[in-house]
C-alpha cells in the first residue's frame, strides 16, 4: 500500500510513517520511515514504540492545509498497540489470547481491542487534525465494518459496538481476565463518537471478494475453469472443512447428498471437466479448556486441511468407501497475508496423489491426523507430513484480505 501511495503521489509525499509486520520486504527507497514489530501477528513492545511514534508524527501537523493519507489494512490491530493508561500490553495481550482460545471471531476481538486502546475506535484519526485526511482501507472482515476493521483507528460512527463485558460473558471469561482490566471495562463511559474538529473520508479499496475475482481472472486467462463463491466462509474451520469434503463429493458425483458452502449448492455445480472452486472467508479455532498450550502450534487454515483430510479419511475407511481412483482432487487454505496464526506457514494443502489407500496406511495417518487435531498441533502434523511438502509458506504479502480456499475437482 505505501509502494503503490507513493508511486502514485510523488513529490507531493512530504514524509511517511509505517508500523509493519516483521519479517516484510521493502526494496523501493521511499520516503515513508519503516519500523517493523508485532511480530507472530501479536501485539509487542517495538510495536507499541512505533505506536507512540505514529502519535508523536501525527501530534506534529498543525497546518488545516496539509492532507494526511492513512493506510489502513486488516493485521493493523497488531500494529497499533496503544494501551489505555493503566493497563499493560501484557494485560491486553492476556485477554485477546483468551479470546482467541475461545474461539472469538474478528468482530468480537476488535470491539475488545477498542475498549482498551487510546487510538483505536477513531482516536488515530483525530490526531491528524486540523489536517484534512484520507483513510483507504483494506478489509479483513465479512462485510467490511469500517469501524472494526484493524479495529477502526481512523472511524468514528455513530453505531454503537456491543458492550465488551457481554462479548466476555458469552465466552465465558469474565473470571479469567485481569481483574483490573474487567473493572476498567464495567466503568467505562460511552463517548460521543463524532467530532468537528476532524474531516475523514474513509474508503474500503480492497475486501476479500476483491481478491476471489482477482483469482478467478487469473486462472481464466490461463484456461483453467473456476468458479467463485458468493457468500464468505465463517465458523469453526473444523466444521467447515467436513462441509468442504461434502461439496467435493457432491460436485464429482461421487455424493447425491446436497452440500451448499459460501452460496455455491453441490447439487448444481456437479463439474464435468477440471474446476477450481474459489472460496473466501474467516474461520475461526475453538480450543478445549484442558488443552496444552504450550504443545498447541497452528492457524485456521492448517486446521482446516487437516480437518478436510481426517474427514475424508473416515470416508475412505467406512463401508460407503469412496472410489478414490476416480477421485482427482487439490484442497488449499491460505491466508491471504501469508502468515496462518502465530506461525510462519501461509496454510496448507492436501491433494488426491497424498492420500493413502491401503487400510492399514489409512488407520495410522488417521491416528496422526486425529491426535493433532485433538493438541492443536497442525502446525506440527504438515511439517512432518510428505516432508513438509505440503507445508505453504511464501512469506509476508503485504496484504490481509482474509483467507481463501481452492479446490479442484476433476473426475
Amino acid at each position: 500500500m505505501v509502494v503503490g501511495a507513493e508511486e502514485q503521489l510523488g513529490r507531493h509525499v512530504i514524509r511517511g510513517i509505517a508500523s509493519v509486520p516483521v519479517g516484510t520486504s521493502i526494496k523501493q527507497k521511499l520516503k515513508t520511515e519503516f519500523y517493523e514489530g508485532a511480530e507472530n501477528n501479536l501485539p509487542d513492545y517495538k510495536a507499541m514504540e512505533t505506536a507512540e511514534k505514529i502519535e508523536k508524527f501525527l501530534g506534529e501537523i498543525v497546518s488545516p492545509n496539509d492532507i494526511v493519507l492513512f493506510l489502513i489494512s486488516g493485521g493493523g490491530s497488531a500494529l497499533l498497540p496503544a494501551p489505555v493508561h493503566g493497563i499493560t500490553l501484557e494485560e491486553k495481550l492476556q485477554v485477546i489470547r483468551l479470546m482467541s482460545t475461545r474461539g472469538a471471531d474478528i468482530k468480537q476481538l476488535n470491539t475488545v481491542r477498542i475498549a482498551l486502546s487510546r487510538l483505536k475506535g477513531g482516536q488515530l484519526g483525530l490526531k491528524a487534525a486540523p489536517a484534512k485526511a484520507i483513510s483507504l482501507i483494506m478489509s479483513d472482515i465479512i462485510g467490511d465494518p469500517l469501524n472494526l476493521i484493524a479495529s477502526g483507528p481512523t472511524v468514528r460512527c455513530e453505531e454503537s459496538l456491543e458492550n465488551p463485558i457481554d462479548i466476555l460473558k458469552q465466552l465465558d471469561l469474565l473470571n479469567e481476565i485481569p481483574p483490573y482490566v474487567l473493572e476498567y471495562l464495567k466503568n467505562q463511559s460511552p463517548e460521543s463518537l463524532t467530532d468537528s474538529k476532524v474531516e475523514i473520508t474513509n474508503v474500503v479499496v480492497g475486501n476479500n471478494q476483491f481478491m476471489l475475482r482477482t483469482l478467478a481472472d487469473s486462472f481464466a486467462n490461463s484456461g483453467i475453469q473456476s468458479i467463485v463463491a458468493t457468500e464468505p466462509v465463517e465458523g469453526d474451520a473444523t466444521q467447515v472443512a467436513s462441509k468442504y469434503v461434502d461439496f467435493m463429493l457432491g460436485a464429482s458425483k461421487l455424493s447425491s447428498s446436497k452440500t451448499s458452502i459460501g452460496g455455491l449448492d453441490s447439487e448444481f455445480s456437479t463439474v464435468h471437466s477440471p474446476t477450481i472452486f474459489i472460496f473466501g472467508g474467516e474461520t475461526t479455532v475453538n480450543f478445549p479448556r484442558d488443552i496444552n498450550l504450550s504443545v498447541a502450534k497452528g492457524g485456521r487454515n492448517q486446521e482446516m486441511v487437516l480437518a478436510f483430510l481426517k474427514k475424508l479419511l473416515e470416508l475412505y475407511k467406512s463401508e460407503k468407501k469412496i472410489p478414490a481412483a476416480k477421485l482427482h482432487f487439490a484442497f488449499f487454505s491460505l491466508g491471504t497475508d501469508g502468515q496462518d496464526g502465530p506461525t510462519d506457514a501461509t496454510g496448507a494443502l492436501i491433494t488426491s496423489e497424498d492420500v493413502p489407500s491401503s487400510s492399514e496406511e489409512i488407520d495410522v495417518v488417521l491416528h496422526e491426523v486425529d491426535s493433532s487435531l485433538k493438541s492443536k498441533n497442525s502446525y506440527g502434523y504438515w511439517s512432518k507430513f510428505n516432508d513438509g511438502a505440503n507445508h505453504v509458506k511464501i512469506g509476508k504479502t503485504g496484504n490481509n484480505l482474509m483467507d481463501v480456499q481452492l479446490l479442484y475437482v476433476y473426475v
